[in-house]
């Protein structure tokens, strides 16, 4: 294949493979259900509380608020997204709201408001203006922006019933951060019944960040964490599989290749390979999937179809790819895990049950409780914590997930099957060999267990 014709695949691919977030609009869109969606629209649709998506980075919280405002959208319901970063203020985040930039350019989803400055006055088209008492004199833009109050800025929304979207809140300085629960407070104290509210969606602990600042939010907020992606009913890691396996699949067949589960020369133990090579290299989450099937399909090039082969040795790569970067950037992480005797116990729970997953501290300490005693789990998720590695959160922080969900999930991936990382079964040199800390917590009906057991 010459190199005009491989740099044109590679564009083919990165187009079907696309690390944005994904805007699924029609009901044809590829996408990957989640049972956050359902939690995410009854929030939207209710008046009087606000709503907080959060979750680990790379868990899809920016594709899940878009996609359900986009398709909300087409059915009359009025929003505006806007994104903050290290460097945003009040006054520029007004600058965005009125201008709502970021809602024209990342979709050519309608938002149903229109929301900007003619001469000079702040509007919304169908809504009437603002009281133009406080903006008189004003020369410019930035005036005018920093002349709206926060009051004012509430009213907007109020008036016309819109969802304001508030992505990566977890950039946002304590000074924002106030102003914008203040806002909040504001849209939930208006005297007039209206639509409007606020969706906040960000990483890290932003849900205890944003009660802590202003309290009166905790009961007037939904609480939606958002982890891997999972079965609509929330149960068998099977039916994970298939619904990541369908979304590579069908990405595969996108690009005019034959998919591997209609390829007539591959059988179903082969398959289950694959899926078990592909759950080992990206778990649930969808960066890391859209990563991995973007490796597979590159092997397609010049081709009719990607072999088993082709899958098995892109996740195999990936895999071990992700536990060198990991093993070179998080030294004393690892140290910690080679030297603790419990600690491999806490993260051979979680990769079972799914280390990008949102956790709850009770269930963990349920689990362990033959080994650990109730303090001595919260010891070592707070060490966990200290190291960067979990978020403890949760109104009651009785809530834990990763930081990093691809790091928790390649650390259990090396403590359950140490050769698909590149190293011996004693590395973390503890007692019990890491076959053993992953059997502790395996169900007697889980298929994947009992072929464990047998070898």
């Amino acid at each position: 294949m010459s190199i005009q014709s491989s740099d044109a695949w590679s564009v083919r691919v990165s187009r079907v493979f696309n690390p944005k977030p994904r805007i699924a609009q029609d009901n044809d869109d590829r996408w990957m259900d989640r049972s956050e969606e359902a939690r995410l629209r009854r929030a939207i649709a209710s008046i009087g509380v606000h709503a907080c998506l959060y979750g680990p980075s790379g868990s899809g919280k920016t594709s899940l608020a878009r996609t359900v405002l986009a398709r909300m959208g087409r059915k009359g319901r009025n929003h505006i997204y806007v994104r903050i970063n290290n460097s945003t203020t009040w006054n520029s985040f007004k600058s965005q709201l009125i201008e709502n930039k970021q809602a024209k350019a990342d979709t050519d989803a309608p938002t149903g408001v229109k929301i900007g400055i003619k001469n000079l006055i702040p509007y919304i088209e169908f809504s009437g203006t603002i009281d133009e008492t406080n903006l008189r004199g004003a020369q410019d833009r930035a005036k005018i922006v920093e002349a709206l109050t926060l009051s004012q800025v509430a009213s907007l929304l109020v008036d016309a019933g819109i969802c304001l979207v508030v992505d990566d809140v977890n950039f946002a300085k304590p000074e924002l951060l106030r102003e914008l629960t203040d806002l909040a407070k504001e849209i939930t104290d208006h005297p007039t019944d209206s639509m409007a509210k606020i969706v906040f969606v960000g990483a890290d602990d932003i849900f205890l960040q944003i009660i802590r600042t202003e309290r009166s939010l905790k009961d007037r907020m939904d609480e939606i964490a958002l982890g891997s992606i999972d079965d609509p009913e929330g149960a068998r890691k099977q039916l994970k599989r298939d619904r990541v396996w369908r979304f590579i699949a069908d990405g595969i067949a996108q690009l005019g290749l034959t998919r591997p589960d209609a390829d007539k020369h591959v059988n179903a133990e082969e398959l289950a390979l694959c899926m078990r090579a592909i759950e080992h290299a990206a778990d649930g989450l969808p960066k890391s999937i859209i990563k991995l099937g973007r490796l597979i399909a590159e092997k397609g090039a010049g081709r009719s179809r990607v072999s088993v082969y082709d899958i098995r040795q892109s996740a195999q790569v990936m895999t071990l790819r992700n536990f060198q970067y990991y093993r070179s950037n998080y030294r004393t992480l690892i140290e910690h895990l080679r030297k603790d005797r419990f600690l491999p116990e806490v993260c051979s729970w979680m990769f079972k049950n799914g280390a990008s997953r949102i956790h709850e501290v009770d269930q963990l300490a349920e689990d362990l409780r033959g080994i650990a005693s109730y303090f001595a789990v919260e010891e070592a998720l707070l060490a966990l914590s200290q190291l960067d590695f979990l978020v403890l959160t949760g109104s009651s922080g009785n809530v834990f997930f990763a930081r990093d969900p691809l790091l928790a999930h390649t650390l259990g991936v090396a403590l359950s099957h140490p050769e698909q990382c590149g190293i011996e079964s004693s590395y973390f040199g503890v007692d019990q060999t890491a076959k053993q800390l992953f059997l502790r917590f395996a169900s007697p009906n889980d298929p994947e267990n009992k072929k464990t057991v047998l070898k």
